[in-house]
């Protein structure tokens, strides 16, 4: 991000005489739009996709191990009724939003989280 140093000399403090509310005025006004220009470096226009990428990886892979140990039934139709299910998660949740997820990061700046959702993304579409 962008760093601003702030000289001393901007930094309002109290003096006296009859120009100092208007020196200590134009202080203020002079920190405001320093912190002011701070905004995008402080609060990035992006919001964190992190918890989205995160939470569709864990849960495809959930829904995929339910599927491997047969924890919604024995049956050949219980089976195929959760392939099912796998592939649609594993297809649009797992893989679009991971990518989704990946190429918000890159617009932070997050070079490993782009690289992890965009991976992982691929990855489930590509089941």
């Amino acid at each position: 991000g962008r760093t601003t140093n702030i000289p001393m000399s901007t930094v309002p403090r109290r003096t006296f005489g009859p120009h100092s509310q208007k020196h200590e005025t134009q202080a203020w006004n002079h920190l405001a739009h320093e912190i002011h220009e701070l905004g995008p470096s402080i609060h990035p226009p992006v919001p964190n996709p992190a918890p989205l990428g995160l939470f569709a990886f864990g849960l495809t892979t959930a829904l995929l191990q339910v599927k491997h140990t047969k924890l919604a039934g024995d049956t050949e139709e219980d089976g195929k009724g959760t392939e099912n299910l796998v592939w649609g998660f594993a297809i649009f949740y797992g893989g679009l939003l991971q990518v989704i997820a990946g190429i918000a990061e890159i617009r932070r700046n997050n070079i490993f989280g782009f690289t992890a959702f965009t991976s992982y993304g691929g990855f489930w579409l590509s089941v």
